[in-house]
């Protein structure tokens, strides 16, 4: 095990561990009398013809339902994209030159945090990413190309979803942005090569989608535009001419339209190999999991679905994970060992009530 993944499991370890008391908290788990099943909530409940057996109790399947979670808490993700730029040249002698028509592939990651308020979702994000979006044109027997090699960015998000548990998420984007730029002229002429490489800082403002397809995976489509204002530049030579070459660059824009995955980090990073196994009744999730440092199955809930309906039963432990406290759900955290016993239980009792 690599020292960078014993860190991240021992972390998770210690959140858990440091707010156990009271969170684990469950009915008792005494065998039912005679006559009685026991539930996923640990109750005892007479059995018979009658109907008691209520089968959405034990979280089978409705695989109709969306997927559930709030979309508060940290997240990250990778996306990629096509830029489309463009600049206009000039310099002093020549007044106007041309215009850098750029286009090209971008590759980028970000992070970012969102707070829920009802319908609304606020956040910031912050990002950073590799550009080959570039172009060159001739002027004056001269070639001159332009090149966007960086892009990174600062933003506040809001956004708008159709209800509590949407999997779908309209949001708008403003920030701040810097682009490091690289120009460069060749003049055949006296074989000289001109360069210069210069950050340029702006603003941004977009717009996308964004739809969640498992309770901590997301993807998104989405639109920015860059403003990088206008800028002078002073190119060197790569030979003896020691003259310093200035040129005027005005109107740095561009235009991105990028399609991005993101995962959930908040408590769900407690967690791995997550897999939907049903509902309860009131539509609540019930999910088969390991937690990252262990390899024992567990079925249980997760906090940031907990929330939404039940938020009394939803703690903040320390590293500011969410824990849920079962016994005020009514249920009990179970291994997929003590899962399939129960299960087994229950048929048992179907079976002799018949």
């Amino acid at each position: 095990m690599s020292i960078a993944s014993w860190f991240v499991r021992a972390s998770a370890a210690a959140a858990l561990l440091g707010g156990l008391s009271g969170i684990m908290a469950s009915p008792a788990n005494a065998a039912c009398p005679k006559g009685y099943y026991l539930t996923i909530g640990g109750d005892c409940v007479a059995y018979g013809g009658n109907g008691d057996l209520n089968w959405a109790n034990w979280g089978y399947p409705n695989w109709g339902r969306p997927f559930r979670g709030s979309w508060g808490g940290w997240y990250v993700g990778v996306w990629t994209g096509w830029g489309f730029a463009s600049s206009s040249w000039s310099d002093p002698e020549n007044g106007f030159l041309g215009t850098a028509n750029m286009n090209g592939l971008i590759l980028g990651g970000y992070t970012g945090y969102n707070w829920v308020h009802g319908n609304y979702v606020v956040g910031i994000e912050g990002g950073a990413a590799w550009s080959d979006v570039h172009a060159g044109f001739n002027a004056e027997g001269w070639s001159f190309g332009g090149y966007i090699k960086g892009l990174e960015e600062l933003r506040a998000r809001l956004g708008v979803t159709t209800g509590p548990n949407s999997s779908s998420l309209w949001y708008g984007t403003v920030g701040v942005a810097a682009a490091q730029y690289k120009a460069i002229s060749d003049w055949p002429e006296i074989d000289a090569h001109f360069e210069a490489n210069k950050t340029f800082g702006g603003f941004t403002v977009g717009a996308g989608y964004e739809y969640r397809f498992t309770p901590n995976l997301s993807w998104r489509l989405e639109y920015s535009y860059y403003n990088f204002g206008s800028r002078g530049l002073n190119l060197t030579s790569n030979t003896d001419f020691e003259q310093i070459y200035h040129v005027d660059l005005s109107h740095l824009q561009m235009s991105t339209v990028t399609f991005g995955v993101n995962v959930a980090v908040s408590d769900v990073r407690l967690k791995r190999d997550i897999t939907l196994v049903g509902h309860l009744k009131d539509g609540l999730g019930i999910y088969r999991y390991r937690y990252l440092w262990s390899d024992t199955v567990y079925v249980g809930v997760l906090a940031q679905e907990v929330a939404l309906d039940h938020p009394d039963a939803v703690v903040r432990g320390p590293f500011g994970y969410l824990m849920v406290d079962y016994g005020k759900l009514g249920l009990k955290l179970m291994t997929e060992r003590e899962w399939d016993a129960v299960r087994a239980q229950r048929r048992l009792a179907l079976c002799c009530s018949q």
